[in-house]
């Protein structure tokens, strides 16, 4: 035996200490509900499967939510845990929304000044190419001021019909996604 091993089993305090074999847990209040539930189904069928039983539970415990926050039971644990935790835990979705709606209003704001700023431009553009078309008429070169004038002009209508079409077309579908109520509605055909 060596040196160390006659000090701890000497002294037991400088042995190292074994761990605990099992953690402990948290003391966790058990739902009412859960336990009515397993007692039910052990009612309900003496002869239940563990595994039944253990789906019935898992079924009670698991709870689905979709959202920015957690659920209730879930925020007054995270209170119990930590005092203020659900406060901060609504200042912070609170922040985040403020901050979503922020980027969302500048990236609107650029993509409508954008879009003036390319009505401006084609506008521009436009007029320029029939005041040329009109010069080109004026010094002799009607075909080639002609063509300019009408090429432009079918452009700008062809641009427009495409537009209304497409608009008309998104108010269509709009229309057929949301479910008529036509007794709600009054029929002014009747009259």
């Amino acid at each position: 035996m060596t040196e160390n091993d006659d000090t701890h089993q000497d002294n037991p305090e400088n042995s190292p200490t074994p761990p605990d074999p099992q953690p402990s847990l948290p003391n966790l209040e058990v739902d009412q509900q859960i336990l009515d539930e397993v007692r039910r189904t052990v009612r309900e069928d003496p002869n239940a499967d563990t595994e039944v039983i253990l789906q019935r539970i898992t079924t009670l415990v698991a709870e689905v939510t979709s959202g920015p926050l957690p659920p209730p039971s879930m925020l007054r644990g995270y209170e119990e845990v930590l005092p203020g935790a659900a406060d901060r835990i609504f200042t912070l979705m609170e922040q985040q929304s403020a901050h979503r709606q922020k980027l969302e209003r500048i990236s609107l704001d650029r993509n409508s000044r954008a879009r003036d700023r390319g009505q401006h431009y084609a506008f521009i553009l436009c007029a320029l190419v029939i005041v040329g078309g009109f010069a080109a008429i004026l010094t002799g070169h009607s075909v080639a001021g002609m063509a300019a004038i009408i090429i432009v002009v079918g452009g700008v209508a062809a641009t427009f019909l495409a537009t209304r079409q497409r608009q008309q077309r998104q108010l269509e579908e709009r229309r057929e996604a949301v479910p008529e109520r036509r007794e709600a509605l009054p029929d002014d055909s009747r009259e």
